[in-house]
This record gives C-alpha cells, sequence and structure tokens, in this order.
C-alpha cells in the first residue's frame, strides 16, 4: 500500500474561480511528481483543466519542472497567464 502525502495548493485569479476555491489541500500517492498531481487535480476539477496547461506553477516559493516529485506538505501555487499593458 503506497503512503498518502498531503499538497497545500493556492489559486489565483480565474484559477480561484474555476477551483471554487482560493486553497485545497489534495492527497496524492508518494512518489507523485507535479505533473501528476496536475493531472488528479484536473480530474477532480474539470473546470481548471482547460487552464491548468497555461498555468505557471511555484513549489515552495520556486518555479519547478514537471517532472519534480513532491514530498508531504509541498505548497503549490497556480499561476494563470497574465494579460496587460
Amino acid at each position: 500500500m503506497t503512503e498518502g502525502i498531503t499538497i497545500q495548493l493556492t489559486f489565483y485569479g480565474p484559477s480561484a474561480a474555476l477551483a471554487g476555491q482560493r486553497t485545497l489541500g489534495l492527497e496524492v500517492p508518494a512518489g507523485t511528481t507535479l505533473e501528476g498531481l496536475l493531472s488528479v487535480l484536473g480530474e477532480q476539477r474539470p473546470a481548471l483543466a482547460t487552464i491548468l496547461p497555461r498555468c505557471a506553477t511555484a513549489l515552495n516559493g520556486s518555479i519547478v519542472r514537471a517532472e519534480r516529485l513532491l514530498t508531504d506538505g509541498d505548497r503549490l501555487d497556480l499561476l494563470p497567464p497574465v494579460s496587460g499593458g
């Protein structure tokens, strides 16, 4: 049996509206990558699936690659694309 880890997500801008909340604790199996977590999130919150590929992600305050393994208690910020001038 694989042990679970909990990742704390914070949504900004349109992603918060699509998620229906500003923060979320999401449990995933140990050994999950950032890419895997985003896949699970898109399945659980289909409204987010449209924006997730365009969001930047900051893990514990740093931009990281999709292959990054997550650890219990990590904090993930979902930063949607911004436009303006």
